[in-house]
């Protein structure tokens, strides 16, 4: 006997179909569509940061505060640069770290730089999509909404705010050999710390009041920097995400 499975509603007429080659279902990788609001990217650039910061300290962070909503963080990609001063014969590897933060309610606002929201749908990957939940918050420190922060030119990284983060971290990354590194030297090359394939496969889920923060450990006790990093991110209807 034979079977068909078609789709629903407007696919009710659709056929699912098979490979002739591996007898499977022909299927494809696509974000979760029940709930989703929209899709959004958003790339801060730090300031040229001072020389002689201590570490580790926050260099970039992002934070929910949505009741109703989740962000599902897609990718973060980050890349370092040497700047105007070099680094001197001395310096040392340094390390990046990714981690996870609950009890979010505000960001370490202090020396940084917030992603504006101010253009109407600012990130949305498509015009159909609404403003980011972001958008609607732009207190100081962003304890309503959230929102996402980088270091400005401070060697004291982001301060002001409370978090926990996690006791390790998701995902870090070597900032290597930058022993004399000269002006414009890349010192990390752009470096995925969450990777879009396996956030599709593995998703993780943002609540209210959690959020993702980026440190950096003892960096350029005489060279300055500047650190660039890209963050993509869907936003749901919590309801109808575990539907």
């Amino acid at each position: 006997m034979e079977s068909v499975i078609i789709g629903a509603g407007r696919n009710s007429n659709v056929e699912a179909q098979v490979d002739p080659v591996h007898k499977s279902y022909r299927t494809a990788l696509r974000p979760n569509e029940a709930g989703l609001l929209g899709s959004y990217t958003k790339t801060l650039k730090s300031g040229i940061i001072a020389a002689g910061l201590t570490g580790p300290l926050p260099v970039w962070q992002m934070r929910w505060g949505s009741s109703d909503k989740l962000l599902i963080p897609r990718k973060l990609r980050a890349e370092i640069r040497v700047s105007t001063t070099a680094f001197g014969a001395s310096a040392v590897d340094s390390v990046l770290q990714l981690s996870k933060t609950k009890g979010h309610s505000a960001l370490d606002g202090t020396n940084g730089t917030y992603g504006s929201f101010a253009v109407a749908k600012t990130g949305a990957r498509s015009s159909r999509f609404p403003d980011s939940q972001f958008a609607l918050d732009t207190i100081a420190l962003r304890p309503a909404q959230g929102g996402i922060v980088i270091l400005n030119t401070s060697a004291s990284g982001l301060t002001g705010g409370t978090k926990t983060a996690d006791s390790d971290p998701i995902a870090q990354a070597t900032v290597a050999a930058i022993a004399s590194a000269a002006a414009e030297t890349q010192l990390l090359a752009p470096t995925m710390m969450i990777d879009p394939v396996e956030s599709t496969l593995l998703p993780m889920e943002l609540d209210a009041n959690e959020g993702l923060n980026l440190v950096i450990s003892a960096i350029g006790a005489t060279g300055t920097w500047t650190l660039v990093v890209e963050f993509s991110w869907d936003e749901y209807l919590k309801v109808d995400y575990f539907a």
